[in-house]
């Protein structure tokens, strides 16, 4: 059996999303034997999930930050990307004002 590194090939961009909203992150990965992908949350530590897909769900600004996918397949070297997730404040509609809650 021959062991190939790891590599992503695909992380997906930095992006924005409304507060409630729902957003995918995607990280693919190569390498023999297959890569187990991890999801971790950089502000925090927190490992988040498992496998190539991150979805948050009715995400808050607790959530913005950076993202990171770390695919390792047992081998002496790990591949990692990351990216970041920008959440917007939901705005707030009173008759004849508009504003953002901080």
């Amino acid at each position: 059996c021959v062991s190939v590194s790891t590599s992503i090939d695909y992380i997906s961009q930095n992006t924005t999303v409304n507060e409630t909203e729902h957003v995918i992150l995607f990280c693919n990965s190569t390498g023999n034997p297959s890569p187990n992908i991890t999801w971790k949350f950089l502000d925090n530590s927190t490992k988040v999930t498992f496998g190539e897909h991150l979805s948050l769900q009715r995400v808050n600004r607790s959530q913005a930050g950076t993202y990171r996918c770390t695919a390792n397949n047992g081998g002496p070297s790990h591949a990692w990307a990351e990216v970041h997730v920008q959440v917007n404040c939901k705005s707030v509609k009173i008759p004849g004002v508009a504003f953002n809650v901080n």
